[in-house]
């Protein structure tokens, strides 16, 4: 039986907030007097969000979530990317929405949709309608710029493990990372020719499958819940 080292050791995010926490209270809101595409066009923050001539919130760019009647801004929301991704939604005074940028949303072979975690997004709520005379000519939108965070994931774009076989000994070595039991995983189907990959209850391991390999540094897509994460897996030769 083949020696196995374990190079990458079972972890487990021990610092992980309860489901429970309240949330967050936001500190960072921007008010705008956003002015339709008629008189002004005004954009919300840095996206190409706008407010058009049938006083919708338009974009080309991001993906936009009426998350519904709101009485205030209210606190920091995780993100709603299941909530129904629109380009064009009415402005309803009153309402709260988020927004993100298309490039983020990546769509998993569940067909669920989650936000990456190196992915702002913006969270706004609609106050009173800007008038002149009896016509709507905007909208005070009241935004902020957030960042999606769920410390049960791996850092975006960090490498989680090596696998190398050392050649002329029994030796090689199996990577182990401890997801979340809920974890939707997706990679690059190339790996699953040299390499023998399982996932069971959030469990991912990695180690060989025939003896050729296929040295590199390859990426792993882990989705959990509305938010996913990007990690690597080096693959060396001896």
């Amino acid at each position: 039986m083949k020696k196995i080292l374990l190079l990458a050791a079972l972890l487990s995010a021990a610092f992980s907030c309860s489901d429970n926490d309240p949330a967050q209270e936001i500190d960072n809101v921007t008010t705008l007097n956003m002015h339709d595409a008629a008189n002004g066009k005004t954009f919300l923050g840095n996206s190409d969000i706008f407010i058009n001539e049938a006083n919708n919130f338009e974009t080309s760019r991001c993906l936009i979530a009426e998350i519904g009647p709101s009485k205030s801004f209210g606190k920091v929301l995780p993100p709603r990317v299941t909530q129904g991704l629109v380009r064009e939604t009415a402005v309803l005074p009153g309402h709260l929405y988020q927004a993100f940028p298309e490039a983020a949303v990546r769509t998993f072979p569940s067909g669920k949709p989650a936000l990456s975690l190196a992915g702002d997004y913006y969270q706004f709520h609609v106050g009173s309608a800007i008038t002149e005379g009896e016509k709507n000519v905007g909208a005070i939108v009241r935004f902020s710029l957030l960042t999606p965070e769920d410390k049960k994931l791996p850092a975006y774009d960090s490498t989680i493990g090596t696998l190398r076989r050392y050649w002329g000994s029994n030796e090689e070595t199996l990577v182990i990372y401890e997801f979340p039991k809920d974890t939707e995983f997706e990679w690059d189907s190339h790996l699953d020719t040299y390499y023998k990959i399982s996932t069971e209850n959030g469990v991912l391991k990695i180690q060989y499958r025939t003896w050729d390999d296929a040295p590199g540094r390859y990426a792993l897509y882990a989705r959990h819940g509305e938010v996913y994460t990007k990690v690597y897996i080096e693959i060396e030769k001896d």
